[in-house]
């Protein structure tokens, strides 16, 4: 819910932003009630849940992650993987942050704070996401050609 605020603080800023959310889960009927309380409603994406998300990441201009706690998230490296700069709280993991695209800000700054960081973020990527930070993600260990092999090897390493 605290995205919502965010997103409600970054439509001030820019009337014509969306905000999309994935799935269905046990809080859905939360965020529309808490759209419709701040008046962010009509810019409230909800799209059934899917196998894939990653394709969508290429429809956004920033993702926002903020989180009381969390591990590492796969979400964070599939976005940097699809060049899009994430905001995310501190309470991320320092090993997420794989790429110049991931950003953190405290739980406790304003949702001002946090629309105008989000805003800036996503106005400076447009027109600069290019991929190549896939490679940097990959060299990074997080490909399936890595993880494959990192895999083989402890299972060799069993049979020993």
């Amino acid at each position: 819910l605290f995205q919502l605020e965010v997103f409600a603080a970054y439509q001030k800023i820019d009337a014509t932003a969306k905000y999309l959310m994935l799935g269905k889960g046990d809080m859905a009927q939360n965020v529309v009630r808490k759209a419709a309380d701040l008046g962010v409603e009509n810019g409230l994406i909800i799209h059934g849940p899917v196998d894939d998300p990653a394709p969508f990441y290429s429809a956004l201009d920033a993702f926002l992650m903020p989180s009381i706690h969390e591990g590492l998230s796969f979400a964070q490296i599939e976005a940097q993987c699809a060049s899009l700069p994430i905001l995310s709280s501190k309470t991320m993991p320092a090993e997420g942050d794989i790429t110049n695209l991931s950003h953190h800000l405290a739980l406790e700054d304003s949702v001002s704070d946090w629309a105008q960081r989000l805003y800036y973020l996503a106005m400076n990527t447009v027109g600069s996401r290019d991929g190549h930070y896939a490679d940097e993600v990959a060299v990074a260990g997080f490909s399936a050609d890595t993880c494959s092999e990192e895999v083989l090897r402890i299972l060799e390493n069993q049979r020993a």
